[in-house]
This record gives structure tokens, sequence and C-alpha cells, in this order.
């Protein structure tokens, strides 16, 4: 099972909710947790400090083999750029489908080579980003995201149910677009109310909140993007706190 969070200015974002989820997906796993919470963020801040990491990424791998268990971890750059941002993700949708029954999508763990099998794939075709429906054929989420849209002024974004891994960033952005009034719809939904939506942003504890420019041959004018952009100046008032 394993975590990847956000470094910014020398400090670990959202740190006891990613070591929440850690923990939660272990025992899903019956992966005994044997390492307290202090000593895994004081090991955390001395590998970043010792590899001189002010702004990117950290990952937090607990693993078991046979009776042992090994708390690995790692830090990196962060991949994403302000031009990035600026120019929007371009995504493309998955033929493969998500089994929303299995325990699989919903632990973060590293069997997860179908994902990155389906991102390699859709980058090599020029996209940035895959998504993934479920069997049921409703929208689930990306490969290594999740999806979010805004149609007729409110948010939208599958249900943890329909196969997705329930992120950190998605869960504070529900709670940002709570705080500034905007209406959450969390629920089933297709393909075309995907398609058909106003503004589209993805997900994830590196990238925050990343502005979706295309997804298929479909269009979307980030420069307009009003409500998304009241949605991230809400989640960085948060990040400041």
């Amino acid at each position: 099972v394993f975590e990847t969070l956000k470094i910014i200015e020398h400090k670990i974002i959202f740190f006891d909710d990613h070591l929440e989820r850690l923990i939660k997906g272990c025992q899903t796993l019956g992966i005994k947790f044997e390492v307290s919470h202090q000593k895994i963020k004081e090991d955390s801040y001395r590998l970043l400090k010792a590899n001189d990491i002010k702004n990117g990424a950290l990952k937090i791998l607990y693993s078991k083999n046979k009776d042992d268990v090994y708390l690995l971890l790692t830090t990196r750059q962060n991949p994403y750029t302000e031009e990035d941002y600026k120019k929007g993700f371009k995504l493309t949708i998955s033929d493969i489908r998500r089994n929303q029954h299995s325990i699989l999508p919903y632990i973060k763990s590293s069997n997860y080579i179908e994902n990155l099998i389906e991102n390699k794939k859709a980058k090599e075709k020029g996209f940035n980003e895959v998504i993934f429906l479920n069997t049921d054929n409703f929208m689930a989420e990306g490969s290594v995201s999740n999806i979010f849209w805004i149609k007729d002024g409110e948010l939208f974004t599958p249900s943890v149910e329909c196969g997705l891994l329930p992120g950190i960033v998605r869960e504070k952005v529900i709670l940002c677009s709570n705080n500034i009034g905007l209406k959450v719809n969390e629920g089933k939904f297709s393909k075309e109310e995907l398609i058909n939506s106003d503004e589209v942003f993805i997900t994830n504890s590196i990238m925050d909140i990343m502005p979706v420019s295309s997804i298929l041959d479909n269009e979307y004018s980030i420069n307009k993007n009003n409500i998304t952009k009241s949605i991230i100046e809400s989640y960085n008032r948060m990040l400041g706190e």
C-alpha cells in the first residue's frame, strides 16, 4: 500500500489524511501496521532535509513479505509544470472497465499495472490522462486522478461506489466547493454527461487541481473556467492555512 504526498516549501501536505488512508488500506489487505505516525513523520522530514526537497513529492510505501513488513520512503520532483496548468490537460477514455465490485479500486496499492498501461497508451496518442468507466458504463476515475465537471453552475463527480479511489484532494475539493456555496452532486453519471459539461478538471495529491482543455475531440475553454477558478482559489486558501 502506498501514498504520494505533496511537498510545498519544505512542508508535507495533508500528512494525517494520507496516513489514515494508508492504514485503512493495510487493514483491508490484512497487513498489520506496526509503525507510529510520529516516527513516519519524523523520518519523512529527515529524508526531505537530506535530499534538500523544498517542493516535490514524498512516497510512503508499506509492504508485507511473508511475516515481515517494510516501510520505504522516497522523494522525487513534482512533474507538473506551470505550462501544464495554462494549457490544460487533454483526456481520452479507456476501453477497459473499472470493476466497482472489487476491493482493489478503493485501495492505493502497488497493484497498479492496468492504470500504468492505459496511461502510457494515452500519452503515446498525445493525451495527458485517461478516464475509466465502470462495468455499468458510469464514470469512475482517471488512471492517476479523480474527475470533476461543472454543468449549469453545479459541480459533479462520480460517487466512490462507482469504483474509484477516494482521493485526498477530491475530498478537499468537495469541502472547498461547499464552503463557497457551490452545489456538489456525487452520483452515477454517463460519459455523455461528462462530455457535455461546461468546465472539467481533474485532481490528485501532486497536481492539486488541473484544468481540462479537451476530452477526445470535445474542447473546453479553460480561460472561461470561472467556477473552476473559484474552487482553486478556495483550495489555495486551505493550503495557505
